[in-house]
């Protein structure tokens, strides 16, 4: 699956890359030191992990969650 993220998002416009980025990447629980979760982030791409770091950023000071 993350391949094909990866293989489609650079044929979309950003609007489109934006809304599939969040839709998919939010919704990850990556968060934590278990070593599957571990693997799991090494699965992301840097894109996708940068997206992720940001995305929980977020979370944390607009939201006050965490």
């Amino acid at each position: 699956m993350l391949r094909f993220v990866d293989y489609v998002l650079p044929k979309v416009d950003s609007a489109l890359d934006n809304a599939l980025h969040v839709s998919f990447i939010e919704d990850l629980m990556l968060d934590g030191d278990a070593p599957l979760l571990q693997v799991a982030r090494q699965l992301l791409s840097p894109k996708q992990l940068e997206f992720y770091v940001a995305i929980r950023n977020w979370e944390t000071t607009a939201l006050g969650q965490r």
